[in-house]
């Protein structure tokens, strides 16, 4: 799937579903952990032009290709910051602490690393972060569901966001 051109490793639900959150919540500030190709970013940032709100998106992947810096260049002056490094790390917390201050309507989608202790250990780096007003999107809890096939990953049935995401929720 392609969006505006950028390649978006999304389902076409997803996309809608994110669309009609973005559009009902109307955050100010939006957060990518996961970037991948870089269409998610160019799909938060057409929408939030689209409905009136002066993009402002942050991008957080441990590794940016050449390709998605390419790709996403035309929007880094407008509203898009990328940053390179990992998602638990104290640079990522600083920067997202910083990007979003004076925002009280922050968007976050999580898909990047689908580890159950990864997932777990952004979920609760953000509860300190974020204002109460935030929604915190955690992609691809589907993939209990869903059996392992082909490329190994270090993500399984029992090892992956939804648990992360039920222990977390347990837990507050």
């Amino acid at each position: 799937w392609n969006w505006l051109g950028i390649p978006i490793i999304k389902m076409p639900e997803e996309i809608m579903l994110v669309q009609e959150a973005i559009c009902s919540f109307r955050p100010t500030a939006i957060v990518e952990v996961g970037v991948a190709r870089g269409g998610g970013i160019a799909l938060y940032h057409s929408i939030q032009k689209l409905i009136g709100i002066e993009p402002k998106i942050l991008g957080i992947d441990i590794k940016f290709f050449e390709h998605t810096q390419k790709a996403l260049e035309p929007l880094l002056n407008q509203g898009v910051k990328l940053l390179e490094a990992s998602s638990t790390s104290e640079k990522a917390k600083d920067t997202i602490r910083d990007f979003i201050e004076k925002h009280d309507k922050v968007f976050v989608v999580l898909d990047g690393d689908h580890t159950h202790e990864n997932v777990l250990k952004e979920l609760n780096m953000l509860d300190d972060l974020l204002p109460q007003n935030s929604i915190v999107l955690v992609a691809d809890t589907l993939l209990e569901e869903v059996d392992q096939t082909g490329k190994t990953r270090n993500w399984d049935k029992q090892r992956n966001p939804a648990p992360a995401l039920t222990e977390f929720m347990t837990l507050k």
